[in-house]
């Protein structure tokens, strides 16, 4: 009896270790799983931040072919009036040249704060009816205020941008507004501090 009892433990103690190791090798195929679940989860969140994306890239795609339709026919719009002859507004750029001299000077742009550069170049639009657009630039080129809202970020590659940076003001000639697409002739001018280091650009669109 005491023999068979002990043959018993010995085999008890036998099947609690193979027990244990098929516990074992069960949790580690859990855990398997359950990485395999996550990467399914990850993949489908993959798939769907995709999606969203290439809906968004369609929305943008249809969105600038439209614009670029719009453009196109303003463009030869237009073109259909012949050349708009420079001296013809001799006098109105002028009077645009002394009102960005005025705003060049102000002291709320002396600093890049959207909020003062909006209350001053905000009540210059609604004041003055030919000007279509009217913004407001870092030393960067960045944005500081437009109105109506800028096409791009950056202005370093602009002519407008870079003749005030360089000369202290520029004028272009007449040309069709990306923005509004209506033709217009860009003029810029270099904001100086008290010191008279550059601090920024100012500009405008006139309609023409």
């Amino acid at each position: 009896m005491g023999a068979a009892v002990s043959e018993s433990v010995a085999a008890a103690a036998r099947q609690s270790r193979l027990i244990d190791e098929v516990t074992a090798e069960l949790s580690g195929a859990v855990g398997i799983v359950n990485e395999t679940i996550a990467g399914v989860d990850l993949t489908l969140e993959q798939v769907t931040r995709q999606r969203s994306q290439i809906g968004q890239l369609n929305n943008i795609s249809a969105s600038l072919l439209m614009e670029s339709q719009s453009l196109q026919q303003s463009v030869n719009a237009i073109a259909g009036r012949g050349v708009i002859e420079m001296s013809g507004y001799e006098g109105r750029l002028q009077e645009m040249q002394v009102l960005l001299e005025e705003l060049s000077a102000k002291q709320e742009l002396y600093s890049p704060d959207a909020d003062s550069h909006s209350s001053v170049l905000a009540s210059c639009i609604r004041k003055v009816p030919d000007v279509q657009a009217i913004w407001s630039n870092r030393t960067d080129g960045t944005f500081i205020y437009s109105e109506p809202a800028a096409g791009l970020l950056n202005a370093k590659r602009r002519d407008w941008w870079n003749g005030a940076m360089n000369e202290g003001q520029y004028v272009s000639q007449p040309y069709v507004s990306a923005i509004t697409k209506r033709s217009c002739i860009t003029l810029s001018r270099a904001i100086k501090d008290g010191r008279g280091e550059i601090v920024g650009v100012v500009g405008i669109d006139l309609a023409v």
